[in-house]
């Protein structure tokens, strides 16, 4: 089958979710971004999983339709340029606005959401009643009318899917989930950087959304005989977010920087070594869906702290340790009643157990080939 992928070049989840069709011989992949979204490395993330980059297009306006029109004659180019049997996006704002056109285009649109996207910048369309945000809800109304198929990594974004945006489809569960093969294979790697002092670590990228200064002000709240024997281990230190880096590495500076390992972006098989490593794997995001990364660190069988927030009870409710609300005083103590005593082994066999029967993502990526099948076929 001939797949037109809506989505990020440079997103780590959009390449995993496209990585897995684009590997077999029956598929042939196709993508297509948003003009900003194309970066030097682009092409080459994606040529890497044998996807072919066909183009960009610019963001869906209604304020310059006749821009918005030309792109839909664009997309239909290309769908009949590539024999196209199936449109697939992959982060709901703002590509699932193309839906609008699904007559125009005649093809099968398949729409996946991942938590940021539905569970707050389209979800503040409804809170805020000004003309301009009354107008885009009405269009995503539309659009989600129109789509063939939904999925969502978490039963949150569901919930938002049927009851905000009234969807014609109902949405299925499908998370991105751990590349269990891959996990299994790998090598263990050692740092340099951190040598064989145990250490704990906060993996999520550095974009303020993952609210690593929360982190931070805990980590200070630490006695410090704990900064002196642990060091605490931070990623993507090359980010784009310059000024949130700054900001960060001033943190740590004030902590006390021999205390921190600040890395740039690491390959998938070195942060396989570094969940495996860990004392403590530590994410205080302020917004989340079905985050990979827990579910990587569960299956690593390390202990894991999570935000107060609302995560899917099935899959994170009974292994992480979750905060009861943001303080990072709790936080600081939950570090240290961790660090003190013995790993509770059979809690965290419980968590790889629990990834996977629920977050295996060749059974996950196999729900979504069942959904192409099916929407062709039709």
């Amino acid at each position: 089958m001939n797949i037109l992928y809506l989505g990020d070049p440079n997103s780590f989840h959009d390449l995993q979710w496209i990585s897995y069709f684009s590997q077999s011989n029956s598929n042939r992949c196709y993508f297509l971004c948003l003009k900003h979204q194309l970066r030097c490395q682009s092409e080459q993330n994606l040529e890497t999983i044998d996807v072919q980059l066909i183009g960009s297009i610019t963001n869906f306006s209604i304020s310059r339709f006749w821009v918005t029109l030309a792109e839909f004659r664009k997309i239909k180019n290309v769908l009949r340029k590539h024999d196209i049997d199936i449109i697939h996006v992959l982060f709901a704002e703002p590509n699932s606005l193309w839906a609008i056109g699904r007559g125009f285009l005649e093809k099968p649109f398949i729409v996946t959401t991942r938590g940021t996207d539905v569970l707050v910048t389209i979800s503040r369309l409804f809170d805020n009643r000004s003309l301009v945000n009354s107008v885009v809800k009405r269009l995503y109304l539309h659009a989600f009318s129109k789509i063939d198929a939904i999925t969502c990594t978490s039963t949150r974004q569901v919930n938002v899917v049927i009851n905000k945006l009234e969807s014609s489809v109902k949405p299925q569960v499908v998370r991105t989930g751990v590349d269990i093969n891959a996990f299994q294979e790998n090598t263990l790697h050692s740092v340099d950087e951190i040598g064989d002092q145990p250490y704990l670590l906060f993996p999520r990228n550095m974009k303020p959304i993952y609210n690593h200064e929360f982190s931070l002000e805990a980590i200070s709240k630490l006695p410090n005989d704990y900064l002196r024997r642990f060091k605490f281990v931070f990623v993507n230190k090359d980010s784009s977010d310059k000024a949130y880096v700054a900001q960060i590495e001033a943190q740590m500076n004030h902590i006390g920087r021999d205390s921190f390992v600040f890395m740039n972006s690491v390959p998938q098989s070195l942060l396989f070594s570094l969940y495996e490593k860990a004392a403590i794997i530590v994410m205080t995001p302020i917004s989340d869906g079905s985050p990979v990364t827990a579910m990587e660190a569960m299956y690593a069988g390390r202990p894991l702290i999570l935000p107060p927030l609302n995560y899917d009870e099935d899959l994170f409710g009974q292994v992480p340790y979750k905060l009861t609300r943001w303080d990072t005083a709790e936080l600081a103590n939950c570090m240290v009643q961790l660090l003190s005593n013995p790993i509770d082994e059979k809690r965290m066999k419980l968590g790889k157990s629990c990834i996977e029967q629920k977050a295996n993502r060749q059974i996950e990526m196999n729900k979504v080939h069942a959904i192409y099948t099916l929407l062709i076929s039709q």
